[in-house]
């Protein structure tokens, strides 16, 4: 399959999955009345956001398809081979991730998986890397506990 037709068929799986989600949340999130946001606010924003850039991956999968052409470009099987070995590199770094969060916390936990999935994909500049293991992991806590009020797992050694 062609990359258009990878596009256009994950973006058509994801938009009606969205639109799925978008139905049958206002049955599975308890609405409050009030002035402060729902329960279901976050969860109805995130599934708006997943259904509109699932749009964009559909409209530029259909696009990438009138381009190919009927015939459409070559596939090189190590081009395959290599794009699957990334995926289960990444999927392998969430999973260690999460088994290390209870130990190590979202902060520890999450600057090692920056800096490995940093490596995997090519990024070679270490102070790049370092920074961004350094900022990345503060600022998502931060923002979790701050604005989203999720408290994200501290870890047994800061305990």
């Amino acid at each position: 399959m062609t990359r258009g037709g990878r596009d256009t068929l994950s973006g058509a799986v994801l938009l009606l999955g969205s639109l799925a989600l978008l139905i049958a949340l206002p049955g599975q999130i308890e609405t409050l009345e009030g002035p402060d946001l729902t329960p279901a606010f976050i969860p109805r924003l995130m599934i708006i956001a997943i259904g509109g850039l699932s749009g964009i991956l559909l409209a530029q999968g259909v696009l990438a398809l009138r381009r190919e052409g009927a015939s459409g470009p070559a596939v090189d099987p190590t081009t395959r081979l290599r794009g699957a070995g990334a995926v289960l590199a990444l999927v392998a770094v969430v999973i260690l991730q999460i088994l290390l969060m209870t130990r190590l916390g979202y902060l520890g936990s999450t600057a090692l998986a920056v800096g490995a999935l940093a490596l995997l994909y090519g990024h070679r500049r270490w102070w790049h890397i370092l920074i961004l293991m350094v900022v990345a992991p503060p600022a998502i806590m931060l923002f979790f506990r701050h604005l989203m009020l999720v408290l994200l797992p501290p870890g047994s050694w800061l305990e």
